[in-house]
């Protein structure tokens, strides 16, 4: 791993990143990654210049990349103020490398990733301005969604197998709307309870 999460912050209020690997700076270990404004990345090889970074203060837009399997360049990154939207990457089959993002500052959108069947390396997710997932055909839970605790908004739309949101058993706080359309394998809402 090419990042610690590191409990100090920097100077400006940033996590600070406890790095190792090539993309560090030999005389300081902790290294605050931040990425000031929005990043959009639609080819797999724009992602490359986000390895080791922390935090994105703007939004992240992922999208229609092509051959994007994984997210591993993002396994540093435990925020992003802004929205991140994850829509119409055909080829994406694992979030995995999400495993230390903590809070998104606005919209999370998981739409049309055809080939995505888990929410793998959400599970450190706590805060959300929103989290919509929309038309992720073989995605059938959402329990890695289980650190949620606080979201803006609520949405899931035409996930043909998803049959429970159990997994959002510890949210505590929607502050906007909740919509769950088109979504005909969902058998309840316990998780909502």
């Amino acid at each position: 791993s090419q990042c610690e999460a590191d409990p100090d912050v920097d100077d400006d209020g940033h996590d600070a990143i406890a790095c190792g690997g090539d993309d560090c700076d030999d005389n300081d270990a902790t290294v605050p990654r931040v990425v000031d404004g929005d990043v959009t990345i639609t080819e797999a090889s724009e992602l490359s210049a986000l390895v080791g970074v922390g935090e994105i203060t703007g939004n992240l837009d992922i999208h229609e990349v092509v051959g994007l399997t994984g997210l591993s360049e993002l396994e540093c990154l435990s925020g992003v103020g802004g929205e991140f939207l994850l829509y119409l990457n055909n080829d994406l089959v694992t979030l995995s490398a999400l495993s230390n993002l903590r809070r998104v500052g606005g919209r999370f959108a998981i739409q049309r990733n055809a080939l995505l069947d888990s929410l793998e390396g959400l599970e450190q997710l706590e805060t959300a301005g929103g989290i919509s997932i929309h038309s992720c055909d073989l995605l059938s839970d959402v329990d890695e969604l289980s650190g949620v605790v606080s979201v803006g908004g609520l949405g899931f739309l035409g996930n043909d197998r998803l049959t429970n949101i159990e997994g959002l058993s510890n949210l505590r706080e929607i502050n906007g709307g909740l919509s769950i359309v088109n979504t005909p394998s969902l058998i309840n809402i316990d998780g909502l309870s």
